[in-house]
């Protein structure tokens, strides 16, 4: 508050003295409509819009909401060959359910840049297979940092995601998938839900999906069982009261004319 108001401090002694006078009172500043009188008696007109200015701050919590956490969209998504991946980075602020998108605020960063990397600097937030290598569950980041000249230090607010890049053949597909969540656990006899969406990376292609690796006695069903350019279908894994408990992996699989991709997803059975 001290340092919003030290301009005028300095040049008029009759605010100071306001100032002090509403202090004494435990009113800090004093109250709006003194200091908006004293800035009309005050000469010229940047102490007046610089004291406007600073009132505006105070009366929106001196800066606004704190950011919290940091969301990433896709959150896990695979891909084959070297296409464009765009990412949404979402903030979330205390004490507030709004949300805002920051994607060109954040420090975009991978665990493997020699396999993507976000090498496009007009486009901070799209991030590209350098096509010399493959992997899963590789690391994607979104940061904002306490101070942003000396990153090293301080805390920061981290946004996590993964990506995997499909090694070998796939390579040419024209899709990606991904699912939502990636990790579902219920109890024998119940079912989980997945949301799994068709990224269309070129063209509009019509994806036809299936799945594998169940766990005995489950039962699985897409709806719609496929989809048209980027969009997205309900899986639903009925369990049985007999299933086994343990953690499986089921597989996903998209196919169109391109080709066929792959895609990991957990279930977990208590």
């Amino acid at each position: 508050m001290t340092t919003l108001f030290t301009p005028l401090l300095r040049s008029r002694s009759a605010l100071r003295l306001e100032l002090r006078r509403g202090a004494g009172k435990g009113k800090g500043i004093g109250s709006m409509a003194s200091l908006l009188n004293m800035a009309f008696s005050l000469r010229g007109v940047a102490p007046l819009v610089m004291l406007v200015a600073s009132l505006v701050s105070l009366s929106c919590g001196g800066g606004g909401p704190q950011l919290t956490r940091i969301a990433i969209l896709p959150q896990n998504i695979t891909v084959a060959g070297t296409p464009t991946i765009i990412y949404t980075a979402v903030g979330h602020y205390q004490g507030t359910q709004t949300t805002k998108d920051i994607s060109t605020q954040v420090t975009w960063l991978t665990s493997t840049p020699s396999i993507v990397a976000f090498s496009d600097p007009s486009h901070p937030n799209y991030l590209i297979p350098t096509g010399s290598g493959c992997g899963a569950n590789l690391g994607v980041q979104a940061v904002i940092y306490n101070d942003p000249r000396n990153p090293s230090a301080g805390t920061a607010v981290i946004g996590s995601a993964t990506l995997n890049v499909q090694c070998g053949t796939g390579s040419a597909v024209d899709f990606g998938l991904s699912s939502n969540p990636n990790s579902v656990t219920v109890s024998a006899g119940s079912t989980a839900t997945y949301t799994i969406s068709v990224l269309a990376i070129s063209g509009n292609p019509t994806v036809s999906l299936h799945v594998t690796g169940l766990p005995s006695g489950a039962i699985a069903n897409f709806n719609p069982p496929s989809v048209t350019g980027t969009s997205f279908s309900t899986l639903t894994i009925s369990t049985a009261p007999t299933t086994l408990q343990g953690t499986y992996h089921p597989k996903i699989t998209g196919s169109d004319a391109s080709g066929s991709l792959s895609a990991g997803v957990s279930l977990t059975i208590t």
